[in-house]
């Protein structure tokens, strides 16, 4: 072990716990990651408060599954089970994760307010965001301004005339018309600027030819930012108050009762080493709770549903079954297939389901079912291989800042290897590492899917199950009609 002085204190710390050989690897991985982020005098300012003043007692759970605080005694909580000692750790992650926390869909107001009188209203701040002009908004801005069809008077204050008929917005749906409401290839690229729907739609094309200027302006204005708003969950709360980091804006509200904002957005505001705390409303959770407050009422008992065991024999059957509407992230029914397709049996395997059902890995989700089966054979390529892929039966769900050991020795997120990189790799008949050259390295999450464009040029891409907030409650994409109303960001 190459530890430095405040490493070793650590260590030296939690070395004479009863359970530090249970957890000896974890321990040692996770003193060097906090060292890296420059954590551990935080940790040991903990242990210190905790055990020099009477007054204050360890905390009773461990949100991070930290092994370092549970053999320090800062928590009580033991991280629990195989799978999640073995779960994924971002050690070569430059910033700190995001914090979700989920709260009663009522009651979310109430979480912020308390933060707000708790730590200062100048410290406390929702994240902005930006909304840019995509190619059809971009086309009717362009129109608006420029006047093409001349039919826009002015008085002699300089103020527009308003009149009945408005030739500008005719010509702009008569224009826009010649663009499908999906603006994507046969090859699955998406047509995203001006210049490239003009290739692509000759007959808009034409348009654009016949109104130059239209399409300079356009061309022009195209990705610029369009408006700014604030992020649905994330707040941040810093440690000076925000004025004096970063720029702010009043989303909402005034004096007292305004809701602020950053003006810098959430890569930013990581940058700055502020931590997003992703505060959610969940209609769930507020379920749970109503149905809490039902058994009180009627069977005149508290029921504590942190006390449900997560191998409970029934619920796992239900989950089998796929019988799962109303059950937070399972209600559709690609994920209720999944479920009946790996055949559930435990916690983990439900926690493997969430995070392979996304395009590209969910696809093996039927092989991952044979193998756990056992209809299949579970092989590993190498012996560490093992070690990472025991609970999934040999099949890897990674994210795009999964560390990739590149031939010259460095590493580089997945999302950044280019085709031609040269990379480490295992041989399957060997077993031994060698250098291969990359020949194709994309997201998954363009693999299959639907893009949806509203009218005002907003476009999110999806998977076809993915819900849409409209009028009527949840539809899945797939079933969205041209003209329906959905909930977008202002």
């Amino acid at each position: 072990m190459d530890f430095d002085e405040k490493q070793q204190k650590v260590y030296d710390l939690i070395k004479s716990h009863p359970d530090f050989k249970i957890f000896d690897n974890v321990a040692i991985n996770e003193i060097h990651n906090l060292h890296e982020k420059g954590l551990l005098d935080d940790l040991l300012s903990h242990h210190k408060k905790i055990y020099k003043d009477k007054k204050k007692v360890p905390g009773d759970t461990n949100p991070t599954n930290s092994v370092v605080s549970y053999l320090a005694g800062i928590t009580t909580a033991k991280p629990s089970s195989e799978f999640a000692l073995t779960k994924r750790r971002t050690y070569g992650r430059a910033g700190f994760p995001d914090i979700d926390m989920d709260f009663d869909h009522f009651r979310r107001h109430e979480i912020i307010e308390y933060l707000i009188v708790k730590y200062g209203r100048e410290y406390v701040g929702n994240i902005g965001t930006t909304q840019t002009l995509k190619t059809k908004a971009a086309v009717r801005r362009a129109i608006k301004v420029l006047d093409p069809t001349n039919t826009v008077r002015y008085d002699e204050h300089g103020k527009e005339v308003k009149s009945e008929s408005n030739a500008n917005f005719a010509l702009e749906n008569v224009i826009l018309k010649t663009l499908p409401e999906f603006m994507k290839l046969p090859n699955g690229d998406f047509v995203n600027s001006v210049e490239a729907a003009c290739r692509a739609y000759p007959e808009f094309g034409k348009y654009m030819e016949a109104y130059p200027k239209v399409k300079e302006v356009a061309s022009k204005i195209e990705g610029m930012i369009s408006g700014a708003g604030k992020h649905a969950a994330g707040v941040v709360i810093s440690p000076v108050p925000l004025s004096h980091i970063c720029p702010l804006h009043v989303t909402t509200g005034s004096g007292d009762n305004a809701t602020i904002a950053t003006q810098f957005s959430m890569q930013d505001v990581e940058n700055m080493g502020l931590i997003k705390f992703d505060i959610l409303g969940l209609k769930t959770k507020t379920a749970v709770d109503i149905a809490c407050k039902w058994i009180k009422e009627s069977e005149g008992r508290e029921f504590d549903w942190n006390t449900i065991p997560l191998d409970d024999e029934k619920t796992m059957s239900l989950l089998r079954s796929g019988k799962t509407d109303g059950c937070f992230q399972l209600e559709s029914t690609g994920m209720k297939q999944a479920l009946q397709a790996i055949g559930i049996d435990r916690f983990e395997d439900l926690v493997i389901i969430v995070a392979m059902y996304r395009p590209g890995p969910k696809d093996y989700i039927p092989e991952l079912g044979k193998r756990k089966s056992g209809e299949l054979p579970v092989s590993f390529p190498h012996p560490a291989y093992k070690d990472i892929a025991k609970s999934t039966y040999g099949i890897l769900c990674f994210q795009e800042d999964t560390l990739i050991s590149m031939a010259d020795g460095t590493e580089k997120k997945i999302k950044e290897v280019k085709n031609g990189d040269e990379v480490c790799s295992v041989n399957l008949e060997s077993r031994k590492i060698e250098i291969k050259i990359c020949r194709g390295c994309a997201p998954t999450r363009f693999a299959e899917g639907l893009s949806i464009m509203l009218e005002n040029g907003y476009s999110i891409s999806v998977t076809d199950d993915h819900e849409i907030l409209t009028y009527d409650g949840f539809i899945a994409a797939k079933d969205l009609q041209i003209g329906t109303l959905v909930a977008a960001p202002l």
